[in-house]
């Protein structure tokens, strides 16, 4: 997505009886993605070692927030327009400000008096819109507030930054721009800090860095606390309560686990004289910063499970140097590493690979197969589903459970499994909103009783102490003289070869051959071919891949074999 930036500033003069003057400004921040226009900063930006070592935002005026929701404060709210992920999204970025600040703003889902929607705005991530009056004497009161984001952007809401793919946007690092701007910040210049104008897909901003921190406390220095002739003065949050050693300070700077940069030191952007830098104190051997572009970042990415600042508190104290041939200052800095909520995918509680699937088995003329069980090392709700293709679409699973059953009662002599051999494939998955886990099962019918539908009682199958069954041969009548019947294939003579081969003749097939790796597929010595073995209520057929036909076997039912 490619989008110009601006900012408009639309001017009405008003009259009004109680006023000597009295304006209405709209600010309207279009900020947007990849490209700017690079023409819309406002003011000389300069370059200030003690406020920060950076570019600040400017303020747009010394206006004041007001107690608009009678209890002390704004309250932000929602239109129908707006998804439920993105509530989420937007409460976390409100919450940081409020956090950071002390500024009294809460969030309800339908009821306020600061709307936020989602609306097409043609290029743009998002617009804020600040509402603010003018009496004589009394200073500029910010009566209302408003934002907009783009419906039409593929944003992503998730909570986990590692999450985002490179074709979405962050829509909270996106609310917190555009909150910047309801505390009446500008853009600034440096890519770096929250309020750039642009946002690139894929990128994420979660902290409010150095530079907004300070012009929004800079706003809240310059609030008064008297009542004017309309308004009444927002009531500052008090954050005394706060432990000291979790309050944020101005030399403090909030980094997420995983983030390497921590900020740009900007004295060599304009400056005639070059600065040199320099990283001592406790912790100055996790850091480095690079002469050229400013950039102080870990030497390794901070892992909050594993600090390796001295005291193991995830704050890691330095201090920096400039200086060059008529300077140095020296600033103290704190760089908090904040932790992320790291998602493990779910597991299931089974054991499969692609070669091997979990075997489950069911009796015929019963649909329920049973329940699958999965586990998640964060406690996520999971879901489940099957993947289409194999026999998959004759089952169904719930999604919150993940009991499995048929959706038709399966029958023995009508297999419809996709080879026909009563042995059902499917994949079934299970994912808890981030990552997933998928497992492979067959599932193979059984006969109620095992002997129940053979029709001729003067076949072998009488001499029921000489029946055998094997997890993948099937069935079979073991005859004294070497001859066996099998199910599926009829008589038979069986030899038992090495490696777990078997060699079976068969008059109509001549020498076959297989083993448990491959069966159904047999080796046709006659012929010098393998052909597929598939046994319906038809018969026992076989496909030639060479003939690419299929051929029935003939089976004698009664009587024994020939000697």
């Amino acid at each position: 997505m490619i989008a110009i930036t601006a900012i408009t500033c639309l001017f009405f003069s008003l009259s009004s009886s109680n006023a000597n003057t009295q304006s209405i400004t709209h600010e309207n921040c279009i900020c947007g993605g990849f490209i700017s226009n690079g023409h819309n900063y406002i003011g000389d930006i300069g370059q200030s070692w003690q406020r920060r070592m950076g570019d600040l935002p400017k303020q747009s005026s010394s206006k004041q927030f007001i107690d608009k929701n009678g209890k002390g404060g704004y309250t932000f709210f929602f239109d129908k327009s707006v998804p439920k992920k993105a509530k989420e999204a937007f409460k976390r970025a409100v919450q940081k400000w409020v956090d950071l600040t002390g500024v009294n703003w809460t969030v309800s889902d339908n009821s306020g008096d600061s709307l936020v929607t989602f609306k097409n705005l043609h290029g743009s991530l998002g617009l804020a819109y600040s509402q603010w009056i003018n009496y004589y004497g009394e200073p500029s009161w910010i009566t209302s507030l408003k934002i907009e984001f783009n419906k039409g952007t593929n944003w992503f809401y998730g909570e986990n930054p590692s999450k985002i793919n490179f074709m979405q946007y962050d829509f909270e690092t996106v609310a917190l721009h555009e909150l910047g701007h309801c505390f009446q910040l500008e853009h600034d210049k440096d890519p770096q800090e929250l309020m750039y104008p642009t946002n690139r897909n894929g990128e994420t901003k979660r902290n409010i860095t150095p530079n907004a921190i300070t012009g929004a406390l800079g706003m809240k220095a310059s609030a008064v606390d008297r009542k004017g002739i309309h308004y009444t003065p927002m009531k500052w949050l008090d954050n005394k309560n706060k432990a000291k050693d979790t309050e944020p300070t101005s030399n403090e700077i909030e980094v997420e686990e995983n983030e390497s940069f921590v900020l740009r030191l900007s004295l060599n952007d304009n400056g005639i004289f070059y600065f040199s830098y320099k990283i001592t104190g406790p912790d100055s051997r996790n850091f480095q910063v690079n002469p050229i572009s400013g950039k102080l970042s870990f030497l390794l990415k901070p892992d909050y499970e594993n600090p390796q600042d001295q005291n193991k508190d995830n704050i890691y104290e330095i201090s920096v140097t400039a200086s060059n041939w008529f300077l140095e200052e020296t600033e103290k800095i704190r760089i908090r590493v904040i932790d992320l909520k790291e998602n493990g995918p779910p597991i299931f509680d089974y054991q499969t690979s692609l070669l091997h699937p979990i075997n489950l088995s069911v009796t015929e003329k019963s649909k329920e197969i049973g329940q699958l069980k999965a586990t998640d090392p964060e406690n996520d709700p999971l879901r489940f589903s099957l993947d289409l293709g194999l026999d998959s679409s004759l089952f169904k699973i719930d999604s919150l459970s993940g009991f499995l059953e048929f959706k038709d009662v399966p029958s023995f002599d009508l297999p419809l499994d996709y080879n026909s051999d009563n042995r059902y494939d499917l994949v079934i998955s299970v994912s808890d909103g981030f990552s997933m886990d998928k497992l492979w099962a067959r599932v193979s019918i059984t006969r109620k009783k095992t002997f129940e539908n053979e029709p001729n009682a003067s076949s072998p199958k009488e001499a029921r102490d000489k029946w055998k069954k094997d997890s993948w041969f099937g069935i079979y009548f073991q005859h004294e003289s070497g001859w066996i019947y099998h199910l599926r294939l009829g008589w038979c003579f069986l030899v038992e070869a090495e490696n777990e081969w078997i060699w079976l003749w068969k008059d109509e097939l001549g020498w076959i051959a297989t083993t448990r790796e491959v069966f159904p597929f047999v080796f046709m010595t006659d012929q010098s071919q393998w052909v597929f073995l598939s046994t319906s209520a038809k018969g026992t057929f076989y496909y030639s891949y060479r003939e690419n036909n299929w051929s029935k076997i003939k089976q004698k039912i009664q009587g024994s074999p020939h000697h």
